[in-house]
This record gives structure tokens, sequence and C-alpha cells, in this order.
């Protein structure tokens, strides 16, 4: 009787959350660690005895004893705490002080994707041609090494976007924040090199650079390699933490996520 009650609690939690929006991060209880993760990246609270434990995806798969609380339902919702025995007995879940779960996340929008100079060239600027994968596979995403593998697909020459000064970011942020893109990757990445040892698809070093002030850490500065010390791939996020804008940060090459393509030096379509 007291699980029927609890599932109707959540259910209710639940429905009253607009599909497609973003929850804000906290502690540890039913969160989506990293943006655009190919697992299913729910867990359950940890508070109480036992801690219900959600399966990934597929029926709730409750583990452990009776004492903790609700900690993921099918590894849909993880953590839904306070009264419920998220973590310490504080609001651990959906938009709760002490941690926050993002709401499952909108399908990538193809709404903007027409219009464009041709199939393969979907915008211009700076001697530039710029593809947009989401407007030709429907909205699919990959991980880093797939994505920039699709660009180069595109023929010789394409390789994934490297925004080399502050004018060609202010070009991505504006196509991120039209097509209403969650994120996208990018050619950069320290794939074989140090710490601090970035580069572009081009070869060259990243010097002028936009990492966020903010991450899953609230207030640490990117690249932070937060993620099993191995963030290796630069992804563009959009407004994806609190207090963050369209900035960039070291994320996990193995997520999974769009890409804006590149084409250097040829010469610009007309409109």
């Amino acid at each position: 009787m007291n699980v029927v009650f609890l599932l109707s609690v959540v259910a209710a939690v639940s429905a009253q959350r607009p599909y497609g929006t973003y929850g804000s991060f906290g502690g540890k209880g039913g969160q989506i660690k990293f943006p655009g993760g190919g697992g299913s990246g729910f867990q359950g609270g940890i508070g109480g005895g036992s801690g219900f434990q959600g399966g990934i995806g597929g029926g709730s798969g409750f583990q452990g004893g009776i004492g903790g609380g609700l900690g993921g339902i099918g590894g849909g919702l993880g953590g839904i705490g306070g009264g419920l025995g998220g973590i310490g007995g504080g609001l651990g879940g959906i938009g709760g002080s002490g941690g926050g779960a993002q709401v499952q996340e909108r399908p990538l929008s193809t709404a903007f994707c027409k219009g464009f100079i041709s199939p393969q060239v979907h915008f211009t600027a700076g001697g530039s041609n710029y593809h947009f994968s989401w407007c030709v596979d429907g909205g699919q995403k990959y991980t880093w090494q797939q994505a920039n593998g699709y660009c180069k697909s595109l023929g010789h020459g394409w390789t994934g976007v490297s925004m080399e000064s502050l004018a060609e970011d202010q070009y991505i942020s504006t196509i991120i924040d039209k097509h209403q893109l969650p994120y996208i990757w990018t050619s950069g990445n320290r794939l074989g090199g140090g710490l601090f040892d970035w580069k572009w698809a081009t070869g060259f070093p990243l010097k002028y650079t936009n990492w966020a002030l903010t991450g899953f850490v609230p207030g640490r500065p990117q690249p932070d390699n937060e993620e099993d010390n191995n963030e290796q791939c630069l992804s563009v996020l959009n407004r994806f933490y609190d207090n963050d804008g369209i900035t960039w940060h070291d994320v996990g090459c193995h997520h999974l996520k769009p890409i804006i393509c590149e084409y250097r030096n040829t010469q610009t379509y007309g409109g």
C-alpha cells in the first residue's frame, strides 16, 4: 500500500514538469551527471537503509530492502528525496535544492533545417562553409569519433568545426541558439596529449577560448576533467548548467551529440 502511494506521488510530480525542460544540478540524488550520455545516467538516492535503485530503462527492478525510499523507477527518475528518502532526507530529486535531475531532453529540432544554400552547405561565414548533421540524419547523435568521421565522409577538406576566433565562436553560438540545440561536438580534443594539450582538427592549439566558468561542480571552471579523469573532447553546451551560457566544456568522448562540420578556405557561396 505504501509503495502504491509513493508511485502516485512520483507520477504527480513528473506530470507537472514540461517535457524537455532542464532542471538544476546539485547533490548526488537522481541527476544526469553529464550531458548527452550514452548510458542511462540516472541513479537513485543514497539515503535510507536500502535505496531502491532503478534499472536502466526496463522494469523498475527494485533492489534492496524497503527502508530506503524511491531511488529510480525503470531508470527514468532518480532519487525523489525528501520524505521519500533521497539523500539525507533533503529534497534531492526533481527541482529540489539538494540536487536536481534533468527531465528527459528534447529531441533535436529540425524546424529550422530548410532553405539552405545546398544539401551539403547549410551556412557560410568568414570564408568557411558549415554543415549541420542533425538537418540531414534526422537528429541522430554520435560519439566524438563517430561525429568527426561523419564530417570526413562529406568529402575531402571537411572536418568537425574549429572555433579559432571570437567571430567564429559567435557564428556557432548563434546556430546553436537558433536551432535550440542542447550541445554539439567540435573537432577540439586532447587525445594523445596532456591535460592542457588541446588542439583543433587543423592541428593548431587553442588560442582563442570560450571555456565555461562552471560545470557539473558549480563554480569550477572548464576544462576540469571531471568525469573519471577522462574528458578529452571539446563540446559546446547551451546553458546546460545553472549560471552558464553557450560555452565550451571538456566532455568524455563517448557521449552522444550532433556535430557542426566545417570546410575552410573555400569560395563563399552566394545566398
